[in-house]
């Protein structure tokens, strides 16, 4: 009797695993942020962030430009982008999250998509590259920008996952299996 009660409640365990649903992409619009700097030379650096705030967890695209005048109307000829993305975390250097380079593109925007994966604050340096230029290329343009990631939901908030779940199953059925000998000694007694 007691055997068919664990091996019934096992089944269910594994059954209530398994049916745990995943998490859902979704998606948003909304107008965009732009970052300005002007760097060495009086080049004007430009940032363009797709949503109105970054927000940690959810993907949001960057597009880069370099321009000789306020108005952004001449474009300065560069052929890559260095990126470097670093989180503050009260070191001098900082955590790097993203290191590398964005090849600028004949046709479309100049940047790349990225998540941040928690709220604060982060650095976004930026060396725009001409490869035409010497042997080794020049650089034609430098920035830094701070970045103020704001805390997704999931942050703030505590939700049942499917670590809750599998956690759950498995400390009844640990604590199932543990109890089980316990009943069955007093059964024969």
């Amino acid at each position: 009797m007691y055997t068919k009660l664990v091996f019934a409640l096992v089944v269910v365990s594994l059954a209530g695993v398994l049916a745990v649903p995943v998490d859902t992409a979704q998606a948003h619009g909304g107008e965009g942020l732009t970052f300005t700097s002007t760097t060495t030379g009086g080049r004007i650096a430009d940032v363009d962030y797709a949503e109105s705030s970054i927000h940690a967890g959810t993907i949001g695209r960057f597009d880069f430009g370099l321009f000789a005048d306020e108005t952004r109307q001449k474009q300065i000829t560069f052929t890559d982008i260095w990126v470097r993305i670093t989180e503050k975390d009260g070191s001098r250097v900082g955590n790097t999250l993203f290191a590398g380079a964005v090849a600028k593109q004949e046709f479309g925007g100049n940047g790349f998509s990225y998540m941040f994966p928690k709220g604060g604050t982060y650095t976004l340096d930026l060396r725009y590259n001409d490869a035409s230029k010497g042997d080794f290329g020049e650089t034609v343009g430098e920035a830094e920008f701070e970045l103020n990631v704001l805390r997704s939901s999931d942050e703030s908030t505590f939700k049942f996952r499917m670590e809750f779940w599998v956690g759950l199953l498995a400390g009844l059925l640990g604590a199932t299996i543990s109890i089980l000998p316990l009943i069955l000694r007093n059964k024969k007694a």
